[in-house]
């Protein structure tokens, strides 16, 4: 009895070890075929060149040494060792792989995964766009910086290829991933992609959506109801040797390094990064340099965002609702905030002709009417149209006008008896206003509060209103409707 359960066990073995190799050699075969047809398509604006197609049995397809070289164009081909396409089993593989060979209807798996290794590295040449991009960033910030910040890293405020090469960094991206994971019982889908460099870096990009019914093609054009985002960086080496060399370059020691961090004006982190970190940030800055671990930020998605809100919401705001939260070294810095100055603080001679207009918005700190100390502080928050009402928080520019035309509009503005002046606006409110913005934007809404830094107004939109802050110092005038 046991002899001929051996046998059969045996026999059942052989069966599926020639059947599996079967489906492995065919399958390798087809896609292989299906390469060279795309490569082929393809020829007349990049050749494509591989070595090998392999199928795993632990569910995974990878294709070794792949080149691809742009024909329009004088670029390095893109060159990677390995791309692989993992599924959460072999059955998972066998299913898709069938299914597109017999032309049925493709049910997505679960989980699904694709990885390159041994990528080289298109922004660490000397032709490249980040190579050129850096290189004109350097020539103005030093134009911008001179009397206010020396250069950071020898003669350069932004760290470009030449100095990586020199730093015997020879890449800055080895591999590169992209994944989703699917709970069918939760309906809830997570995505994330992410770069990394052999011990230097790794960083990564994760997004949690909800109430995902399926990941079929439909369902996934649809506006998807994002959770929450998370962005973290990991650090294996790249930062000490970057403070090692950029000390060396000055001619100071690493902690003399660091600590001229410390010092560094407004200007410069407005013309490098766009905002201006406040003291809890730039503390949390100069302890990653010291002791480089990991910087993270996560976001807590308001229900139906709707990505217009960046282009309606000025970045102070962005904080508070997008609920944004900053961790470094896994220690939470509190405050975190967005600072963006405007621009004409420190580009007066490229910002000229966009002052206020002359009936009192130039300033607002000196007027002492009263009724501007005792109004209501500015909340954001979202009003439905009613309780059985769905809403959907969106946000629109109500009307914008060219830039041109808006602008002469307002240099050479006569005075109107529908502008209301900046000490009246708090009688105003509850009354229907326009307001007219920098760049030659505007907004149409009921004005609901007014203080010394920024006025509240409700905009009608979709199925509610959104109430939207925008900062004075943004305002060229305010017209009754």
């Amino acid at each position: 009895m046991i002899n001929i359960l051996i046998r059969r066990l045996i026999v059942l073995s052989i069966l599926l070890s020639a059947l599996w190799f079967g489906f492995k050699f065919y399958s390798e075969s087809q896609i292989s075929e299906k390469l060279n047809q795309l490569a082929f398509i393809a020829s007349s604006q990049a050749i494509i060149r591989f070595e090998d197609v392999t199928v795993h049995i632990t569910g995974k397809i990878s294709i070794s040494n792949i080149e691809i070289t742009p024909v329009s164009i004088s670029e390095d081909p893109f060159h990677a060792e390995k791309i692989s396409l993992i599924f959460p089993s072999t059955f998972e593989m066998i299913k898709l792989m069938y299914n597109v060979g017999m032309g049925n209807d493709v049910e997505m798996p679960e989980s699904l995964r694709l990885q390159l290794d041994g990528i080289n590295d298109p922004f660490i040449d000397d032709r490249s766009i980040y190579a050129g991009i850096t290189q004109e960033r350097n020539s103005f910030l030093r134009e911008e910086l001179k009397n206010t910040s020396e250069p950071i890293c020898g003669d350069d405020y932004i760290i470009g290829p030449d100095d990586y090469k020199k730093m015997g960094i020879s890449s800055l991206i080895t591999g590169f991933y992209w994944e989703y994971k699917y709970n069918k019982d939760n309906q809830k889908l997570m995505a994330s992609f992410g770069f990394s460099a052999t011990d230097l870096y790794t960083a990564s990009m994760k997004i949690n959506i909800s109430n995902q019914q399926s990941i079929g093609i439909q369902d996934l054009m649809q506006m998807p109801q994002i959770s929450s985002v998370e962005m973290v960086y990991q650090d294996q080496g790249l930062v000490p040797t970057t403070n090692k060399y950029c000390a060396q370059q000055s001619g100071i020691s690493v902690d003399e390094y660091i600590q001229r961090n410390t010092s560094l004006p407004d200007e410069y982190y407005f013309h490098t990064i766009g905002i201006i970190p406040n003291e809890a940030m730039k503390k949390a800055y100069i302890d990653f340099l010291r002791k480089p671990e990991s910087i993270s930020v996560t976001s807590y998605l308001p229900p139906n965002f709707n990505p217009m809100i960046f282009a309606v919401y000025d970045t102070e705001h962005w904080v508070s609702t997008l609920g944004l939260s900053l961790k470094v070294n896994n220690n939470v810095v509190s405050p975190f905030e967005l600072i963006t100055p405007d621009p004409s603080e420190f580009m007066v001679d490229q910002f000229e002709g966009f002052e206020m207009a002359q009936d009192g918005w130039d300033d607002l700190e000196a007027i002492e009417d009263p009724s501007m100390d005792t109004e209501p502080q500015i909340e954001m928050d979202w009003e439905p149209e009613s309780a059985n009402e769905q809403s959907t928080f969106s946000s629109t520019f109500i009307e914008e006008q060219p830039l041109e035309e808006h602008e002469t509009a307002f240099l050479h503005r006569q005075p109107q008896t529908r502008d209301i002046p900046v000490y009246k606006l708090s009688d105003h409110i509850g009354r229907q206003v326009e307001v007219f913005v920098e760049r030659s934007k505007s907004f149409s809404g009921e004005l609901l509060a007014v203080d010394r830094e920024a006025l509240l107004l409700k905009v009608r939109v979709g199925g509610g209103t959104i109430t939207m802050p925008i900062r004075v110092q943004r305002i060229k005038s305010v017209e009754a409707r």
